[in-house]
């Protein structure tokens, strides 16, 4: 697709079941624009009135997603990947084998998309379908040892980027931020 990767992350990460926005391109750049304007975005500096916004957790939780993803989107476009394609590595890395039915419902994508996206990821030769033991129909997906260096590979990076976004936070403040998140997407779910 012919999507900027600014417009792209944004439509993957708010609609990942209606888009095919895995193969977006990654650029590399030090600063996207969304970066760079996020500081004409305060009260400070531009004089608009937020204050019915400051204490919307909605607003809250979707202005943080946005900052954090940044840091995301970047380690990842270093290594000319996506943060889709990066989640789809992760979970084959720790379940080898499953069928791509079963990734994409762990990771809550269409399934038409996750076609496209292990096509990609065979191309880069990271992922390789092997025919499933359970099911002649389904195919199992399993790093190569290349793709296994790979994903360890973007996986400090990612890790390296969050430690550095998160300095701000002690470890307990950290995974007290992990737990009520957690429990925001579990209470989605019920």
């Amino acid at each position: 697709m012919g999507a900027s990767p600014i417009l792209s992350n944004r439509l993957l990460v708010a609609y990942p079941e209606h888009t095919k926005l895995f193969n977006y391109t990654t650029e590399a750049t030090s600063t996207s624009p969304r970066i760079q304007s996020r500081h004409m975005n305060s009260a400070e500096d531009n004089g608009i009135d937020y204050s019915m916004l400051q204490s919307r957790l909605g607003y809250k939780l979707r202005r943080a997603q946005m900052v954090y993803f940044d840091v995301f989107f970047e380690a990842c476009a270093r290594e000319g990947i996506t943060p889709g394609l990066f989640s789809i590595l992760a979970i084959i890395y720790h379940n080898p084998g499953l069928t791509q039915t079963a990734v994409s419902v762990a990771l809550d994508v269409d399934r038409s998309a996750m076609v496209a996206a292990i096509d990609k990821l065979e191309g880069m030769e990271v992922v390789e379908r092997r025919k499933s033991k359970n099911d002649r129909r389904s195919y199992a997906l399993y790093l190569t040892e290349k793709g296994r260096t790979f994903t360890e590979r973007l996986n400090q990076k990612v890790v390296a980027g969050e430690q550095e976004f998160t300095t701000f936070m002690s470890d307990a403040e950290r995974e007290g931020l992990l737990d009520i998140l957690d429990r925001i997407i579990e209470a989605r779910k019920k």
